[in-house]
């Protein structure tokens, strides 16, 4: 792609600390109210169907309210319909940062204007805004999200690739009876499409074996034999079970496949050696996690690593924590050793009640056997004890311990005390390793002269960190901490596309065309635009490869869209993954 790849616009929207629209106005879009009765939407009685979708329908969304998380009733304003579904359908699954995850995740479920869009009445058939963001949450594995998207349409879907998004959607997040009441519910219209092909057979044997009085009563021709083989076993052998060796097992399955066979639980998992969740594409890995019948150990493994990537939230992790049953818990030093007797799978939960449980005389010690098991499941699945470090007493913790909880106060934004200020100070660090993690804790708590992790007065020396990385860290202040609170220099090279885009090494810069539509966003203030663009700029770019141009691009853009927070957070995540 080369040169700008989209018009500029003339309209400028957002700006200022947090994403909040200029307009003095805003119309809510009259599709995104709920009925006071309403549930699930197959349940309930819909609108009379209308001959097309209008923009009133699409832009339904789940967020509406700063609190919830939205980005602004007039996200789209000023932008080109046809860039904005490119860029949805162009978007990875998985970016290499959560918090761009994160981010994208709200552009999905943001309750937004479409007709504010340039062309924002010209909407092509089956690939309106609202199916191509079912289709995208489904595909990053928020399957929940997604199925709440798509029952927000108090009407009936109007087309057959909304239809199969949101069936698609309800089986993969697990409620296979909600999919097949749908499908039953739309069969009128539906029936005869390729899509609905096999959906009889499959929703036929499945309500078989639930408790429910609702039957599938498609007419002939609707069915017919699966196109799956593996699917042909499932509903015509009670005893088939897919076994599963290792992620490539799983990688060949088709998604509807792992539906399937997860929801009439024919996954064999006895003969798992060792799962690589990373070779586990973002879509697997959120379908695995609600798997019960995968062993806990595995299951906790891959709900920390879906945190990680930020396709699931640190609220899943509570929830998994809070929803298993013990007879008891660490109340105090006798009880703690009990310990030893808990399964592998259930000890960060146990710990975790017993966090919530204890009195300030064990919290120490059960935080420090939490902090011990990150080195299995990953700093991630100790994000729900951040709160609790502030009430311990550094000295109770060895120094390899301490440095595994100054990197949760990191990685959780939680501001550390001073008893925990002058701990890390007394640590030592191999190479450079103390000096990035001062540089993301900075960033994350927004360059605080009373928060920081060392006294401004001992300014930290930027240069051990080689000309690559100090250049990147000097990018993310520059950008991030324009009052100079930490760091008193002046930054005299100038960012030069053409020479960053021509460097040496390993480095991975999008190309020019790319960079030209981010400026060309930014300038305006179209904050879905900048999220969106941002996603495709950084995918593919580790830590390591980033140059210093591309970081100050895609802070400098968040920040004029007043995602200030959310560009510290990046910084942070970059900067970590330096240390690794």
């Amino acid at each position: 792609m080369g040169g700008s790849v989209r018009a500029e616009s003339d309209d400028d929207r957002m700006a200022g600390s947090q994403p909040v629209s200029k307009n003095p106005a805003p119309r809510t879009p009259a599709a995104s109210q709920h009925d006071e009765d309403s549930g699930n939407a197959p349940e309930k009685k819909r609108a009379p169907r209308s001959s097309g979708l209008t923009t009133q329908t699409e832009s339904i969304g789940t967020l509406s309210t700063i609190k919830e998380g939205t980005l602004g009733i007039d996200m789209w304003d000023g932008s080109e319909r046809r860039f904005i579904s490119w860029l949805l359908t162009e978007l990875p699954s998985e970016s290499r940062y959560a918090t761009i995850q994160n981010l994208v995740r709200r552009v999905m479920l943001t309750q937004a204007d479409t007709s504010m869009l340039k062309n924002g009445n010209d909407i092509p058939p089956g690939k309106d805004l609202l199916t191509l963001r079912i289709e995208k949450l489904s595909e990053q594995g928020d399957f929940t999200s997604a199925v709440k998207l798509y029952t927000e349409n108090p009407g009936e879907p109007y087309h057959e690739n909304l239809v199969h998004a949101g069936i698609l959607a309800m089986m993969y997040d697990g409620q296979p009876s909600l999919a097949c009441l749908e499908m039953n519910a739309l069969k009128g219209r539906f029936n005869g499409l390729p899509a609905w092909k096999n959906m009889g057979a499959i929703c036929a044997h499945l309500l078989s074996k639930m408790d429910t009085a609702e039957t599938i009563s498609l007419s002939s021709g609707a069915s017919g034999p699966p196109e799956s083989k593996i699917i042909q076993q499932v509903l015509e052998k009670d005893n088939f079970r897919y076994t599963v060796k290792s992620a490539k097992d799983l990688a060949e399955l088709s998604p509807l496949e792992k539906a399937v066979l997860m929801a009439d639980g024919r996954m064999d998992y006895s003969q798992i050696r060792k799962l690589d969740i990373k070779e586990l594409d973002p879509f697997t890995t959120a379908l695995l996690t609600r798997d019960k019948n995968l062993p806990a150990d595995a299951r906790l493994k891959l709900i920390s690593h879906a945190v990680s990537l930020g396709i699931q939230q640190e609220s899943d992790l509570v929830n998994y924590y809070k929803n298993q049953a013990f007879a008891f818990l660490a109340t105090d030093k006798d009880s703690l050793n009990e310990y030893r007797n808990i399964e592998d799978g259930q000890r960060l939960a146990w710990l975790y009640q017993s966090a919530k449980a204890s009195k300030t005389a064990v919290l120490s010690d059960v935080i420090l056997r939490a902090l011990i098991l990150s080195k299995e499941y990953g700093l991630s699945a100790l994000l729900p004890f951040s709160g609790f470090l502030k009430d311990t007493k550094p000295a109770d913790f060895p120094d390899e311990s301490a440095k595994t909880a100054i990197q949760l106060f990191i990685a959780s934004g939680t501001e550390m005390p001073a008893s925990w200020r002058q701990k890390w100070a007394n640590l030592s660090f191999k190479g450079n390793e103390g000096l990035l993690w001062h540089a993301a804790y900075d960033a994350r708590l927004g360059f605080s002269t009373n928060k920081s992790s060392y006294t401004p007065a001992a300014a930290l020396d930027m240069s051990q960190l080689g000309r690559d990385r100090e250049q990147l860290i000097r990018a993310m202040y520059e950008k991030l901490d324009k009052g100079g609170k930490l760091h008193n220099y002046t930054w005299s090279n100038a960012y030069d596309k053409e020479i960053d885009l021509t460097l040496g090494g390993c480095y991975v810069m999008p190309s020019s065309g790319l960079i030209d539509s981010l400026e060309n966003a930014r300038n305006d203030k179209r904050l879905g635009e900048v999220i969106l663009l941002s996603s495709l700029a950084l995918r593919g770019v580790p830590p390591e490869n980033m140059s210093a141009g591309l970081l100050r691009e895609v802070l400098s853009s968040l920040e004029a869209v007043g995602l200030t927070k959310e560009a510290r957070e990046l910084s942070q995540e970059i900067v970590m993954g330096l240390s690794k």
